[in-house]
């Protein structure tokens, strides 16, 4: 990943993407809430060091054949850390970093995956089949 220099100002953030030759790209956004926008790149998740709520949206992303760094909450710090960046909505993970947001709530990143990557069925009957099943799977958890 490429270096990234940001400055924040009201609810602004400036950023400026440093090249390998050293030539800058400046780029200043609005941000609707504190810090979730992120510059778009390899998705990353963040969740503990097990299966649980991610194991789902690990295989989707597999499937849609989408590379992913995981990073693993081993301490309360790290966890406190996102939610004193905002990152955490409803201060629960799994957190999803993808395209430039930072997506919470298992079953909208498992929509919003999908949807991107055209993994939601050619049609309404194929979609319900396939929300059939997902929420079947929800349903085995609780």
């Amino acid at each position: 990943m490429l270096p990234l220099l940001h400055t924040f100002k009201g609810t602004s953030v400036h950023f400026q993407l440093i090249t390998r030759q050293q030539l800058g790209r400046e780029l200043t956004l609005t941000l609707p809430f504190k810090n979730t926008i992120t510059m778009a790149g390899k998705v990353v998740l963040h969740y503990f060091n097990g299966r649980g709520k991610m194991e789902s949206i690990r295989w989707l992303l597999t499937v849609a054949e989408v590379e992913f760094d995981e990073i693993y909450l081993t301490t309360r710090e790290q966890y406190e850390k996102l939610l004193s960046d905002g990152a955490l909505m409803f201060q629960q993970v799994p957190m999803v970093e993808i395209d430039g947001m930072k997506l919470v709530q298992t079953k909208a990143i498992l929509k919003y995956i999908a949807e991107k990557y055209n993994l939601h069925g050619k049609d309404l009957k194929d979609r319900v089949m396939i929300d059939m099943y997902s929420e079947g799977i929800f349903d085995s958890w609780k």
